[in-house]
């Protein structure tokens, strides 16, 4: 009977840990929703204390989707402040969205509005620069003939 009770004692604290967890990135999901409608309404003073709180807390339980959309809050709030701080905070996110969950950070970032892809193609350059990689990505259809022949022509004197 006693081993009955401490099964159910523990199973009970984990159902509590689980509500807990998950309440807290319900909470966070709903402060980032907060965040990006006070940008939305320009009351960047909001958006800054929000955010001020994903800094001293620890952003390690977000979802990726989470950190995605903290990105560009971040990136937003960077346009308005013209400050470094913001867009290295957003750095962080993004570097962290994609070890979290790669697959759904890029689908996210894929799918954004046309008025942000700007803040995502500097994140990911951002973060190309940071990893130290070297490769470009070209998006074939997007550049001239004339230009893919010049790269040509560049790669094969190299």
């Amino acid at each position: 009977m006693k081993r009955i009770q401490h099964i159910f004692f523990a199973f009970t604290c984990l159902a509590a840990m689980c509500g807990v967890s998950c309440r807290g990135i319900d909470v966070a999901s709903d402060d980032i929703a907060t965040a990006e409608q006070a940008i939305d309404a320009r009351d960047y003073d909001l958006a800054r204390s929000i955010c001020e709180t994903f800094k001293t807390d620890s952003t390690s339980t977000l979802r990726a989707t989470e950190l995605c959309r903290l990105s560009l809050v971040y990136m937003k709030l960077s346009d308005v402040d013209n400050t470094d701080i913001n867009t290295a905070a957003a750095t962080q996110c993004y570097q962290s969205a994609m070890r979290a969950d790669s697959d759904s950070a890029r689908a996210f970032y894929d799918n954004v509005p046309i008025d942000e892809a700007r803040h995502v193609e500097i994140l990911t350059q951002l973060d190309r620069t940071l990893s130290g990689s070297r490769d470009i990505f070209i998006d074939e259809d997007s550049i001239s003939i004339d230009l893919l022949n010049a790269l040509d022509i560049m790669e094969d004197s190299i």
